[in-house]
């Protein structure tokens, strides 16, 4: 599985989303749960539906405060700039100096 990995801009957080939908499990109603979906806070991997939340709106540029009927509430590039492509090692990089800062070294 490969995993893809993301800088969220706005909140200072390592994200990630794994691009193998076969190992996925399925909600009840037949949508997709992709396993390692989340981003990196605390010290450790949230992958609840708010954690997947953050990369997935930021991906798609949805914006929940913009009304359901409006053309700025899918595609939202203000939504898109928030979020960048990161490599791995770009990832790991920031993660080891957030855990760093979070215990105060």
């Amino acid at each position: 599985m490969k995993l893809n990995y993301y800088w969220v801009n706005d909140l200072h957080l390592v994200g990630r989303v794994a691009d193998d939908l076969e190992n996925s499990d399925f909600d009840e109603n037949g949508k997709a749960i992709v396993p390692f979906d989340g981003v990196y806070r605390n010290g450790e991997w949230d992958e609840s539906y708010e954690a997947r939340r953050i990369v997935n709106d930021r991906l798609k540029g949805y914006d929940e405060f913009e009304p359901d009927d409006s053309p700025y509430a899918m595609g939202n590039s203000d939504m898109m700039d928030r979020i960048e492509g990161i490599t791995e090692e770009e990832a790991m990089k920031r993660i080891t100096e957030a855990d760093a800062k979070r215990k105060g070294e």
